[in-house]
């Protein structure tokens, strides 16, 4: 028996599904962490959910670049490099221009998958909440841990627990019969 099947067992059953052993088994709260992957969202659900998180967490500059992608196999989570093309020369015998690409900044983002997910396995059918914001965490921690470490496993959990209890504060709020929003919908 080989020390690689001790680390990857497919046969194992897996501790969260939509999420990274690692991740989960290093995570505070795996029962917050399995009802956040079993929540499904909307497309328009997850764009407002990433706003407010943009808002919420990122310098005010990068909350207005904040884009949300569709079409990502996955999701992916980081910064988009925005490129500029320069002239680099221009050829004299066939006047042709070459021209190279340089980095003028960075914009924060997160790309979702198309919907409906056609990956399979019985949760990748629609959107899921833990999925948005697993893929947010990564622009959290992009410059601290940039793959699924310690770091980016609290800030996923503080991200968890921030939307249970946003969850239960809107479900109190409901049952006690009062109103979420104000009148002008805010």
């Amino acid at each position: 028996m080989s020390r690689f099947r001790l680390l990857r067992d497919p046969g194992r059953e897996k501790v969260c599904g939509g999420e990274y052993d690692w991740v989960a088994c290093e995570s505070r709260d795996l029962p917050a962490l399995v009802r956040v992957h079993s929540t499904p969202c909307t497309c328009e659900e997850a764009t407002a959910l990433l706003s407010e998180l943009a808002r919420q967490h990122l310098p005010t500059a990068e909350a207005n670049a904040f884009r949300v992608q569709w079409g990502s196999k996955r999701g992916r989570g980081g910064y988009l490099a925005l490129r500029k093309r320069e002239v680099r020369f221009v050829c004299p015998v066939t006047g042709r221009a070459h021209y190279r690409m340089s980095k003028i900044g960075q914009v924060p983002y997160v790309s979702l998958p198309k919907i409906p997910m056609k990956q399979g396995g019985p949760w990748k059918d629609s959107l899921r909440v833990g999925l948005v914001l697993h893929e947010f965490a990564h622009v959290l921690t992009i410059d601290n841990d940039q793959w699924h470490g310690k770091v980016f496993t609290k800030s996923l959990d503080d991200l968890v627990a921030a939307w249970i209890a946003r969850q239960t504060r809107s479900l109190a709020s409901t049952d006690r019969g009062e109103c979420t929003t104000g009148r002008d919908g805010s």
